[in-house]
């Protein structure tokens, strides 16, 4: 609904400006032919009421953008009529046509020019036929001045319109990419977007040979708290475990919700102790939370990024290995994956 809004604001700007240059045009080959009353009363209302009129009959429509292509088929029929009044005056016939012809372009593509132009034409051919179809083709000095703004203003606005869509659409589209690499309900990185990072740091750390480790990590008997305290209970975990999260890490390090109740931990430029050391920073403070009677806790893997690890696949599932022993060996603990793949067994 608020697109459409913006829409037909964005229409009825352009028409306002369109019609009230192009009126110049038509007004100086009406003061030429000495035209009658009539004549000059739908100009001037087509100029300078009827954008406001078709705003207010697409507003108030049910299907918005649909009233406003029918306004837009108007706008190519009185097109037509004018043309045929101005008996084919070529330079303001031909600007009314392109100018025309430019909306239906920029609002619906060529599809939508095909299906009005009929109708300008249509319209066009009746208005000659009832007014004698008299062609005065030339354009006087006062003719060519009046088209001036036309020429002028239609163009830039047009162009300034299609300049502040595309730069919506790019801020849009950066929003939408944000939203992507954020867990809903954590706010930490998601999985895919935490994947991409982990492929650029293992390029990087075997490029310049520096040190990166990981953390795969598991809240501890969470389906105990959703059963106890139901799942909003199991939500306020796993968000508090994600604020603990961010400020146990360097900033340096980033932290994503990989699944459910398993998070993960990219830790560039750190070796075994400095991970070791982050990781029992978590641990300890994630005791402190409790949930519906169940005092909470965390098991730990670690994967120090080694040689043998030929991939970031292998990388994350030495991680998930790590993680697996220390929740085998009773939870509450960390585990490293020791160098040559095979994990270190608890004292």
């Amino acid at each position: 609904m608020a697109d459409d809004i913006r829409f037909l604001k964005r229409i009825r700007r352009l028409r306002a400006w369109g019609l009230g240059a192009g009126f110049l045009c038509v007004a100086a080959v009406f003061f030429e032919l000495h035209a009658g009353p009539v004549p000059w009363l739908l100009a001037i209302c087509h100029a300078f009421v009827w954008p406001h009129v078709a705003y207010a009959i697409a507003s108030n429509h049910a299907r918005k953008r649909f009233a406003e292509y029918i306004n837009l088929g108007v706008d190519s029929a009185m097109g037509g009529v004018w043309v045929a009044l101005m008996q084919f005056n070529l330079l303001p016939s031909l600007l009314l046509v392109s100018m025309l012809s430019a909306d239906k372009l920029n609002v619906g593509g060529w599809r939508l020019l095909a299906r009005t132009l009929p109708a300008q034409v249509m319209a066009c051919a009746f208005t000659a036929a009832v007014t004698g179809f008299h062609v005065q083709m030339h354009s006087s000095e006062l003719v060519i001045i009046a088209c001036a703004p036309l020429l002028l203003i239609y163009p830039s606005a047009t162009s300034f319109a299609a300049h502040s869509l595309a730069r919506r659409v790019v801020q849009q589209n950066a929003t939408l990419r944000e939203i992507g690499r954020r867990d809903a309900l954590t706010g930490l990185a998601s999985r895919s977007y935490w994947s991409e990072l982990a492929y650029a740091q293992l390029r990087t750390a075997r490029s310049r040979g520096q040190d990166a480790a990981m953390l795969m990590l598991d809240v501890d008997h969470f389906k105990s708290i959703n059963d106890l305290g139901g799942h909003a209970a199991g939500d306020q975990v796993l968000r508090q475990f994600a604020g603990l999260l961010r400020r146990s890490i360097r900033s340096t390090d980033t932290a994503a919700r990989f699944a459910g109740d398993e998070f993960v931990v990219l830790l560039p430029g750190a070796n075994a102790a400095v991970a070791a050391d982050i990781a029992e920073l978590i641990r300890q403070r994630m005791a402190g939370i409790r949930s519906s009677g169940v005092e909470c806790s965390v098991s730990i893997g670690i994967a120090v990024l080694e040689d043998w690890m030929s991939s970031a696949e292998s990388w994350i599932d030495a991680a998930d290995q790590a993680l697996y022993a220390a929740k085998v060996h009773g939870r509450n603990r960390i585990m490293p994956y020791d160098h040559q793949g095979r994990l270190v067994e608890p004292a």
